[in-house]
């Protein structure tokens, strides 16, 4: 499940709860409840920058990162000298190779992390739509395999 995915499956939940909300404040039936500050803790603002993927992650943990930032603001590699966005991911396999490694066969795309290959399943290269692997691969005439930037 990507950040995107949990987002819609949240909305309509959140929406029910604004509207309960607004219910209790209205009728006057609430109750105050303290927060605990020593529980709290900042979320960052995240910016793409600091989206870039690092191969030499446990491929696990990378499709934590990669589903996590999807759809915005999305993780990416170079690839080609452009940005490519990594929309969607999979843990695939365990194996040591080296980080950042590719290999296009058979409709998958995969690639080689510190611990483990990642499949690519949705990807956006800049200026397009978001797209499937499957589709892009019926059209992509380039290197079968490689290593990102």
């Amino acid at each position: 499940m990507t950040a995107g995915d949990l987002h819609d499956l949240l909305m309509p939940l959140a929406a029910d709860m604004a509207v309960d909300t607004c219910n209790s404040l209205l009728s006057g039936e609430y109750q105050l409840l303290p927060q605990d500050d020593s529980k709290a803790s900042p979320a960052p603002k995240i910016f793409p920058e600091m989206c870039e993927i690092k191969w030499n992650q446990h491929a696990r943990e990378l499709c934590y990162f990669i589903n996590g930032m999807s759809p915005f603001p999305g993780a990416w590699t170079t690839w080609n000298g452009e940005r490519l966005k990594i929309i969607r991911a999979a843990f695939s396999a365990c194996s040591k190779g080296i980080p950042g490694e590719f290999s296009i066969a058979q409709n998958s795309f995969l690639v080689q992390c510190d611990k483990g290959i990642i499949s690519i399943l949705e990807l956006q290269l800049p200026g397009k739509k978001i797209m499937k692997t499957v589709d892009f691969l019926r059209g992509y005439r380039g290197e079968m395999s490689g290593k990102f930037e």
